[in-house]
């Protein structure tokens, strides 16, 4: 979130995707809530909280100029760590990492080739 707002992060943007987030993230604690053991149920519900704001200034960035990379990737970094959560404590049947490694893994990349992108692009607005 520190890195996204450098470059800053545009209000319409994230109030928009603040409503639809926080509604997926109310489920998800729902979803888990039954799962999740005693001792660990604050800190999963803050790492809920951490991740849901990131994606909203994520999402945040586009109203700044930042590109398309930032949202997609931190979107995809938030669905996989649902499947983190799913393998370890709701224990479904199919394994969640198939679609969870790959989304984590794309989400990193896209995240980090955006750096290059902001880097580039504010070299040439300095030339």
């Amino acid at each position: 979130m520190v890195a996204f707002s450098v470059h800053g992060i545009g209000t319409r943007g994230s109030l928009l995707t603040l409503v639809p987030v926080a509604a997926m993230s109310v489920l998800v604690s729902f979803w888990l809530t039954p799962h999740v053991p005693p001792n660990l149920l604050m800190p999963v519900r803050a790492y809920t909280l951490v991740i849901s704001l990131m994606l909203v200034a994520a999402v945040g960035t586009r109203g700044r100029g930042g590109p398309v990379l930032i949202p997609v990737g931190a979107t995809l970094f938030y669905l996989s760590d649902l499947s983190v959560a799913a393998m370890r404590f709701a224990e479904p049947v199919f394994p969640t990492y198939i679609w969870g490694l790959p989304f984590y893994y794309t989400g990193q990349v896209m995240l980090a080739l955006s750096i290059g992108y902001i880097n580039k692009r504010d070299e040439l607005r300095n030339e």
